[in-house]
């Protein structure tokens, strides 16, 4: 506060700031003023450049999770990057062959790799072997004289 700068503001200072800002800010000339800034009303389409959406350019981007999965390749660009090789393969070395995966098609994404950690199930034992208290009036005498009977058995 400008008229007492060591003094902490309270609670009560924070009701008079405000009551005495809250007029002075909340006129229907500024309510105006707000929405002719921002080209709300008189409706405006003009009041943004394309300059001020720059900065959004930059995350046009396209999922890579979808370019994983969707490797579409052009029919011409296979078979002119395919030779032909006439090779002799005997039936043993076919017998020992296990599947192929090609490394180029392969999308592992971080959670193949490291799965996200699952919550352990809850166990009854937390509770710390104390037994489930109940709602009572404590100054009723019945309950008072049997909660006096407990306390003096424990000891």
């Amino acid at each position: 506060m400008l008229t007492n700068p060591a003094k902490p503001i309270t609670i009560y200072d924070v009701a008079v700031n405000v009551g005495t800002s809250y007029p002075l800010a909340f006129t229907p000339v500024n309510i105006l003023a707000g929405f002719r800034v921002s080209g709300i009303w008189p409706v405006n389409p003009n009041i943004f450049t394309d300059d001020e959406y720059l900065s959004s350019s930059v995350t046009d981007r396209l999922d890579p999770s979808l370019n994983c999965q969707n490797n579409n390749f052009p029919e011409e660009e296979l078979e002119s990057s395919m030779v032909e090789l006439d090779v002799y393969v005997s039936n043993s070395d076919i017998s020992d062959a296990g599947p192929s995966i090609s490394n180029s098609n392969l999308c592992v994404t971080p959670e193949q790799i490291r799965p996200f950690p699952k919550a352990k199930s809850r166990s009854k034992s937390n509770r710390g072997g104390r037994k489930q208290g109940r709602c009572r009036i404590l100054t009723e005498t019945l309950l008072k004289k049997r909660k006096s009977r407990q306390r003096m058995e424990l000891k």
